[in-house]
C-alpha cells in the first residue's frame, strides 16, 4: 500500500496543475431517463468487454452521466466521480450528488458518473431476493452455522452466475480501471482527473498503479488499504467503528441537546447489550412483529447513524431503546445506497466486487472466534464491525476469483 501511494502522490504533484489536452468525446449523449429535467445533465452508454483479456469477446454497455460545468468559458475538463461501496451507482452520484462539490471546482469541471460494471445501471448482478433476504446475519455463534452460512453463500453465488451471466466472474477492481481508462479516452481526456470515495478510493489506487503516465490529479477519500488481509481488514474496521462511537460519546457529553447528556454514554450502552443477550429488548420499530432486538442489529443502527453522522438521532434511539419506547419507522438512520428490488430478484452486487477484489476466507469456527475476539479488544464498546464482518461472512463459499 505504501508503494501504491506513492505512485499516487508522484503522479498527482507533478500533473495536478495541468489541464488536460481538450480532443474529441466519441460519445454520444442525451437526455438522462432519471433527470429528465435538469438541463445539465446527459447521459449516455460506453460498450466495454466483459473480459479485458479477450477484447474482442462478449461486451456490456456502462450507464455513464455527465453535468455539465456551470461556465463552460472556464471548464477545464471531466472529473470522474465515483461513491464507493462496493455496488454505489455513479449515475446517481452526477445526479444528486451536486452538493458534495463545490461550487468553484464545479464552474471548471463536467461531474461525470458511472455505473460500474455489475452495477444499477451496468448489467446490474441480479440473484434471488429469498435466497439474498435469507443470507445469515453476523456474528455466528458456532461451526453449524459456518457451515450453514457457507452453504448458503455458495447457493447464492451460484444463483446470482445462473442469473447474470459470466459478467460474475469479472467484477474485479482491473477490470473497472480498465474501463475507467476507456471512459477517459472516450470523454476525449487525455489524462484522467478523478474522485473517489470510500471503496472508490480503490479504484483511485489502481488506475495509478496501472495507468500512472495518464493521471492528470487524482482524490482517494476515505481510503480503503488493499494490502490487508482478513484480520487486517477486520481489525482495522472495529478500530474505525470505536472511534465514531467515542466522537458521538464526546458530543453527546458537551451537547446539552443530546438525549442522553449527563449520562454515562458507555455504560448504557453494555447495559444494553447485556440486556439483549437475556432476550429484554425490542425492536423499536416494530416491537410487536420484532420482539427481540438482537446484538447485530443494536450495532448496525449505531454503525447506520455513524455515516451522516446522525448523532443526535441516534441519542434517541438508544434513549427510545433503554425505555421500551416505539418510534417512527422513518426515524431510523439508514445505510445509504440500498440496491433496488426488481419482483423476485434483487440487485447484489456488493459481495461479488468484494470478495473478487480481497478474497477474504475463514477455515474454521475457532478462526471466526479468534477474529472476534481481536476485534473486541480494539473495539470494546462497539465490538466489532458489522460492514467489516459482514463482509467477511459474505465471501465464506463462494467461487469468486480473487485478483489480489
Amino acid at each position: 500500500m505504501r508503494r501504491q501511494l506513492v505512485v499516487l502522490a508522484t503522479a498527482v504533484i507533478g500533473l495536478s496543475t495541468m489541464a488536460a489536452t481538450p480532443v474529441r468525446s466519441t460519445l454520444d449523449w442525451g437526455p438522462c431517463v432519471d433527470a429528465p429535467d435538469d438541463p445539465a445533465m446527459s447521459c449516455t452508454t460506453l460498450t466495454v468487454p466483459i473480459d479485458w483479456h479477450d477484447p474482442g469477446g462478449p461486451t456490456i454497455d456502462l450507464a455513464v452521466a455527465r453535468r455539465a460545468a456551470t461556465d463552460p468559458a472556464a471548464r477545464i475538463g471531466s472529473l470522474v466521480i465515483n461513491p464507493g461501496g462496493p455496488g454505489g451507482s455513479g449515475v446517481d452520484f452526477a445526479i444528486n450528488g451536486t452538493t458534495f462539490f463545490s461550487d468553484e471546482l464545479r464552474s471548471h469541471f463536467d461531474l461525470v458518473g458511472f455505473d460500474p460494471r455489475g452495477v444499477r445501471r451496468s448489467h446490474p448482478v441480479l440473484c434471488s431476493r429469498d435466497l439474498s433476504l435469507r443470507s445469515p446475519a453476523a456474528p455466528l455463534h458456532s461451526q453449524a452455522e459456518l457451515d450453514a452460512l457457507r452453504a448458503h453463500n455458495k447457493a447464492l453465488a451460484d444463483d446470482c452466475r445462473a442469473r447474470t451471466g459470466p459478467l460474475v466472474d469479472h467484477l474485479d477492481m482491473v477490470s473497472v480501471v480498465k474501463d475507467m481508462d476507456a471512459l477517459r479516452a472516450a470523454l476525449g481526456e487525455r489524462k484522467l482527473t478523478f474522485y473517489g470515495v470510500s471503496y472508490g478510493s480503490l479504484n483511485t489506487q489502481q488506475y495509478a498503479e496501472l495507468f500512472p503516465g495518464r493521471v492528470r490529479a487524482l482524490v482517494a477519500d476515505s481510503n480503503m488499504d488493499h494490502s490487508l488481509d482478513t484480520r487486517g481488514f477486520l481489525t482495522t474496521s472495529a478500530t474505525t467503528i470505536e472511534a465514531s462511537w467515542t466522537a458521538f460519546t464526546n458530543w453527546c457529553g458537551r451537547t446539552e441537546s443530546c438525549a442522553l447528556h449527563g449520562r454515562d454514554v458507555s455504560a448504557l450502552w453494555n447495559d444494553l447489550l447485556a440486556r439483549e443477550a437475556r432476550g429484554e429488548l425490542a425492536d423499536p420499530f416494530d416491537p410487536e412483529n420484532h420482539p427481540n432486538l438482537k446484538e447485530g442489529d443494536l450495532i448496525g443502527l449505531a454503525f447506520g447513524a455513524f455515516y451522516r453522522p446522525a448523532w443526535a438521532e441516534l441519542a434517541d434511539l438508544l434513549a427510545a431503546v433503554d425505555e421500551g419506547r416505539t418510534i417512527p419507522r422513518d426515524d431510523q438512520p439508514q445505510l445509504p445506497g440500498d440496491p433496488p428490488e426488481q419482483g423476485d430478484v434483487v440487485e447484489d452486487s456488493g459481495a461479488a466486487i468484494l470478495c473478487g477484489d480481497y478474497g477474504f476466507a475463514v477455515r474454521d469456527f475457532r478462526e471466526y472466534s479468534a477474529y472476534l475476539a481481536e476485534q473486541r479488544r480494539f473495539a470494546p464498546d462497539m465490538r466489532y464491525s458489522p460492514a467489516g464482518l459482514q463482509s467477511v461472512t459474505d465471501c465464506v463459499g463462494r467461487q469468486t476469483r480473487s485478483t489480489r
